[in-house]
């Protein structure tokens, strides 16, 4: 007859069962592509252990085969994946995992789960660097100790069966809680509790101690690259028949800075957009000509000859939101953690990766600048020639070079007339002797705005120019409509303009004391050309909230802050991500040395502290043994301290002795009942020696007067030596 499995065995198996479970829903946030994949694991995994008789019916079938087709997965992922080596890997750790999850495993299969479980959720912690890891790992730790430890309990049971495995075709789930309950040592779980907080705070402190080493950012082959972005930011502007924009509140970027950043309102610019091409905006051919590729750890701004400054911006780019790095207008220098392959384009000034990455970026910008204005490139230079014009083509003409693209209007000869009528009336406004671009500006966002309003649902019509057809309406519009309608106005003036898009704003969290900057804070704005000044900002939008922006505001604070406050629950659950970040994800070598600093001036000070109390109560003794019936305050004080001392020690000495006699009648009916249930055991047990003494003992224990009893403790010691007995028997 097949041994049937034992309480401990299939609760080791069961352990296993979660440890796969928790290293593979950290897997599921990678954007590897293998989202589906994991799924249908998981949900394996969670059949097989509800219903381990179908495991038993399937598990030969799957033995000869999947080995097989898992080996032949591997080595097709790998050659398809064109040397990406993060996503495949993840990939075949979650199908060995699963592979051997999908079984019932000896001690020895069990700690090679354990290490597979452990691997995967290291390497999705290390690239992710995500809050939910720190939460993953705290309860992966304590479960697979215990899986340790029982596999280790349970290696002699399993070496004297190895020629006769358990069998799992009568499993009972509610049989195996009765057992697991009745059979479970006490003592083992205070030990693995005790060793849980142990190596917990050995963790803390070899964390604290140990040199840093971001293997994440280190090692290239550990960058996940996503190709997609999320729907906050879009790198080109295109306008259909019908605009309808979903906003998505996830959060894109968090800066930690000083408070004066929330008053400033910052424009976060990512991508400049030059050409028009009817339908809605792009960046040109020409204009990417002037994209460089560098690998650097360190970014050089145009701020070289301004004074250094205390200001540094810290900022957390959430991976997947775009290959464009949100930056200010100005900035000295922006530094990263390692080299990174970045894209700058020379022309427009904007910096970003090659590709996007799924990893959160963490970079510093030093002498940041929030002014309107931009400093002309190079190739801007031409832009100053005198009596520019606008260049006014149809569709079909061929492609003017940068940067007079930013001075052509495509589109009809009607609409053409439109805008040379509407840049008349405004410079008739202003007065034909006021040429200056800012009133012009100026001019045409009050003409924009005036009798429209705010919204992310526009009806454009059937038309190749919807821009166009939504400036000769009276409708509402969103900002790319407003900022692309003022570019065509302003070119039409012979004014250069641009759409730049980015982020705009953000809410201050109130209990950390940053900014965060979501995807629903996608913004588009305009610059237009200055030839004394350069570049300016301008954002023809109406102001939605307090920040101008199209951020809904609900539950947050208006202040004397530029931008919302947000004392939410949400911002509370954030700020908790803020704190991982700040002191885990981005603890280097020198908040190791401030914290280790810190540390060693508590203890000094707490050693001053207590030298200096001890001279003042030695010399209050020593003036108090002078003169004996004179007391003063020290000694008064030092006397009634001990005298506090001395009672609390009696009160908690007769409160001790006053519950013991209270629980004496309890005391009595836990010995009484633990007894029963060693005697059911011992009724189906089969103990070849000392069952009878053993059994009387018990009995006693059941039925006898109080003063009749043996000792409890070492009758149930007795019990279980006799339990572990049968078990390797």
């Amino acid at each position: 007859m097949e041994p049937e499995v034992s309480s401990v065995t299939h609760l080791r198996w069961v352990l296993g069962q979660l440890l796969g479970l928790i290293a593979l829903a950290a897997a599921l946030g990678l954007e590897a592509g293998s989202t589906p994949m994991i799924v249908v694991l998981m949900a394996l995994i969670v059949g097989g252990t509800a219903m381990p008789r179908l495991l038993t019916k399937i598990q030969g079938h799957l033995v000869g085969f999947v080995p097989k087709l898992i080996i032949v997965y591997i080595l097709v992922d790998f050659l398809i994946s064109l040397g990406d080596v993060v996503a495949p890997l993840v990939r075949v750790m979650a199908l060995l995992l699963s592979y051997r999850a999908l079984e019932f495993r000896t001690p020895r299969q069990d700690r090679q789960l354990v290490l597979l479980s452990l691997v995967l959720l290291l390497l999705t912690g290390t690239i992710t660097t995500d809050l939910s890891f720190a939460f993953q790992l705290l309860v992966f730790v304590p479960i697979a100790m215990l899986s340790l430890a029982l596999s280790l309990a349970d290696e002699e049971r399993a070496r004297m069966n190895e020629e006769r495995s358990p069998s799992w075709a009568n499993f009972n789930w509610r049989h195996w809680r009765r057992d697991l309950f009745r059979n479970l040592d006490r003592r083992l779980v205070a030990t693995g509790a005790v060793m849980y907080l142990i190596f917990t705070f050995a963790a803390l402190g070899l964390f604290w101690l140990l040199p840093r080493f971001e293997i994440g950012h280190q090692l290239p082959f550990m960058r996940l690259s996503t190709g997609k972005s999320y729907t906050g930011f879009s790198e080109s502007v295109s306008f259909g028949s019908v605009v309808d924009i979903q906003q998505d509140f996830s959060v894109a970027l968090r800066v930690d800075g000083p408070p004066s950043l929330a008053v400033k309102d910052p424009y976060w610019r990512m991508m400049v957009l030059d050409e028009y091409y009817g339908g809605g905006f792009r960046q040109s051919i020409s204009a990417e000509r002037s994209n460089r590729r560098l690998s650097d750890s360190t970014l050089i701004g145009n701020r070289r000859n301004v004074p250094a400054l205390d200001t540094e911006l810290t900022c957390y780019f959430e991976g997947g939101v775009s290959r464009q790095l949100p930056l200010v207008s100005g900035f000295g220098e922006v530094n990263f953690t390692s080299l990174m392959d970045l894209k700058v384009n020379t022309a427009v000034k904007t910096f970003g990766l090659r590709e996007a990455s799924a990893n959160l970026l963490v970079y510093k910008i030093q002498q940041p600048d929030y002014s309107l204005l931009i400093a002309p490139s190079q190739d801007d230079k031409a832009l100053n020639e005198a009596n520019q014009k606008a260049r006014f083509t149809d569709f079909e003409s061929q492609r003017i070079e940068y940067p007079f693209t930013m001075l052509e209007v495509r589109g009809s000869d009607g609409s053409h007339e439109f805008l040379t009528t509407l840049v008349d009336e405004l410079w008739g406004e202003i007065g034909a002797k006021e040429k200056e671009s800012s009133l012009f500006i100026e001019a045409a966002t009050v003409w924009l705005q005036e009798g429209r309003g705010y919204s992310l649902k526009s009806t454009l019509g059937e038309s190749r120019e919807p821009v166009l057809e939504w400036l000769k309406t009276s409708g509402p519009g969103h900002c790319e409509l407003y900022a692309s309608g003022l570019i065509l106005i302003a070119r039409t003036a012979g004014i250069p303009a641009r759409l730049v898009t980015g982020f705009r704003g953000g809410s201050w969290n109130a209990f950390e004391n940053y900014l965060t900057v979501r995807n629903s804070n996608a913004h588009a704005w305009v610059e237009y050309f200055d030839p004394v000044v350069g570049w300016r900002r301008a954002d023809p939008t109406p102001g939605i909230g307090a920040n101008g922006s199209s951020v809904a505001t609900t539950g947050l604070e208006a202040n004397t802050f530029g931008v919302p406050v947000d004392s939410t629950a949400a911002a509370f659950a954030d700020s908790l991500r803020l704190i991982w970040y700040r002191r885990i994800v981005d603890f280097d070598q020198k908040d190791q040395a401030e914290m280790i600093s810190g540390v060693q001036h508590w203890f000094e000070v707490i050693g001053t502290t207590a030298r200096a109390l001890a001279v003042d109560v030695v010399a209050a003794v020593k003036e108090w043994l002078k003169h004996p019936l004179e007391l003063n305050q020290t000694v008064i004080r030092l006397l009634i301290f001990i005298v506090s001392i001395f009672g609390l020690v009696l009160i908690g000495r007769d409160i001790r002795r006053r519950v013991s006699r209270r629980e004496g009648g309890s005391h009595e009916k836990s010995v009484r009942r633990k007894a029963e249930e060693w005697l059911r055991w011992l009724d189906s047990a089969e103990l070849t020696a000392g069952a009878d003494g053993l059994k009387g003992d018990l009995l006693s224990l059941r039925y006898a007067k109080l003063g009749d009893w043996h000792e409890p403790t070492k009758v149930f010691e007795r019990c279980r030596m006799a339990r572990k007995a049968e078990r390797l028997r």
